[in-house]
């Protein structure tokens, strides 16, 4: 079974097509279903509906006749005569039903139980498709279609019933509904109902907690989840469309180009590692020579646009994780330099500092920042008042952007009952050769004295002093 995209007048849809005939078409059975569209205003939109439409809605495939031949740009099958344009929303959706509801009662003559099995799945999940169509037409005040949806749904209910007995005679509608939507907590993480929340799982992960094992449906929503936000961040620069390939230690996500010729080009591979964090994000085929990997195009275009929309970046040579919620990567600098970034340290679960750096020339890297590695609630206890007496600090909260970054040195220390303030005389120490040093003799010095909290500096030790160079 594949999977064919097809464009029109800038607009998207799909065929699902078997041993070459095409067996769903999204232009023209769209109207039997409740959550698809017809067409797409984008490739991976309609890429994305063809898979949720095989992987949670099969019953809707499998037991449709194929059409000997479609002209999904004309929207009929050769030998009915009748185009879509031509035939009534109504009409049209009486006939496939009755097509498929005579599909599934022939086939149910001399089933076997594996197979009643299946059929009575079909027969239930058709009848929640039809109530949910019945009523959406209702609210939207569509007589015609809803006097259509109420006698389909009432002929499939007869042959449920008359098929099978007992309970089987019945649909509990809310637990299917429950089935074929499931309600993650947090869910709704990009674009489809019952979507995995990536923040959720991302969070749990980074703090190395998940106990068990996650179920790969929510797994499969995920990377969709982050494919789509891949597409989304990209499409102004290309016409995109999507492939996921699950592993059992890693999983990727392939991003293609549709190009203008009908061919499709894969330009960027996605992996995602077994804690979900995005680790890898990689040019490939001809974009790989047009854009390296670490060229500045390629971070400016393609790299910093899909890490801001997935919200995290994994840097497998610290352990770091960055989460890109709390910050927006930097846009290229005019001039080389380097910006800190908060990153989260995987192995101990402490905040740190990551910097991204432009200081290559026609590269960018990242570097772990020694300096700005933050003490978290538990690690502040580790300094006494006389800890901080005299101490050189480091102010390492972003919410002083005139300060952040900038050492000083404390000056009074006010211990209250449940944490320790001080009062921070910030400067710049240079000598000759534009190292920074401490000198604990000198008094009189001239600079800007702000009060702050514990979890606004971090204490710098003398061998942090004595690596420290102007600029970082």
């Amino acid at each position: 079974m594949n999977i064919n995209i097809l464009e029109s007048n800038n607009k998207f849809s799909f065929d699902i097509r078997e041993n070459g005939k095409c067996i769903f078409s999204s232009s023209r059975d769209s109207i039997t279903t409740s959550f698809l569209k017809s067409h797409y205003s984008r490739s991976w939109e309609a890429c994305a509906a063809a898979r949720k439409l095989v992987e949670k809605y099969p019953f809707h495939i499998m037991h449709r006749t194929a059409y000997e031949t479609y002209d999904a740009s004309s929207g009929y099958a050769e030998g009915e005569g009748v185009s879509t344009t031509e035939k009534s929303v109504s009409d049209l959706l009486e006939e496939n039903y009755n097509k498929i509801l005579g599909n599934i009662s022939a086939q149910l003559r001399q089933p076997s139980k594996e197979d009643k099995e299946i059929f009575h799945m079909s027969l239930s999940s058709f009848i929640i498709e039809l109530t949910n169509l019945y009523q959406s037409n209702i609210k939207l005040g569509k007589k015609e279609e809803s006097t259509i949806a109420l006698s389909l749904l009432k002929k499939f209910k007869k042959l449920l019933r008359s098929k099978f007995g007992g309970k089987m005679a019945k649909v509990d509608v809310q637990a299917l509904n429950q089935q074929l939507n499931p309600q993650q907590e947090g869910g709704g993480g990009g674009g489809i109902p019952g979507m995995a929340s990536r923040k959720t799982l991302i969070v749990t992960a980074a703090g190395n907690i998940i106990e068990h094992e996650v179920d790969s449906e929510t797994i499969r929503e995920l990377l969709e989840d982050y494919a789509q936000a891949s597409c989304l961040a990209i499409e102004s620069t290309n016409n995109v469309t999507y492939n996921i390939e699950v592993g059992e230690d890693n999983c990727y996500i392939h991003i293609f180009n549709l190009c203008g010729s009908g061919d499709v080009e894969k330009i960027i591979s996605i992996r995602i590692n077994k804690l979900f964090h995005v680790d890898s994000i990689v040019p490939t085929g001809k974009m790989s020579k047009i854009y390296p990997h670490h060229s500045l195009q390629f971070y400016q275009k393609y790299w910093k646009p899909i890490v801001d929309n997935i919200g995290h970046f994994y840097l497998q040579d610290t352990d770091s994780l960055i989460l890109s919620g709390k910050n927006e990567m930097p846009d290229l600098p005019k001039n080389e330099k380097s910006y800190p970034l908060e990153a989260w340290d995987v192995s101990d679960r402490s905040l740190e500092t990551i910097d991204i750096s432009f200081k290559g020339g026609e590269i960018w890297y990242f570097e772990k920042n020694p300096l700005l590695k933050e003490a978290s609630s538990e690690n502040t206890s580790r300094y006494s008042e006389q800890d901080y007496l005299n101490a050189m600090v480091r102010c390492i909260d972003k919410n002083q952007p005139n300060l952040f970054g900038e050492v000083g040195q404390v000056v009074q220390v006010i211990p209250l009952e449940d944490i320790i303030e001080v009062d921070v005389k910030f400067i710049t120490f240079a000598d000759e050769d534009n190292k920074i040093k401490k000198d604990e003799d000198e008094e009189n010095i001239e600079g800007l004295v702000v009060r702050m909290s514990e979890d606004q500096i971090a204490i710098l030790d003398d061998s942090q002093l004595s690596s420290m160079t102007l600029g970082i």
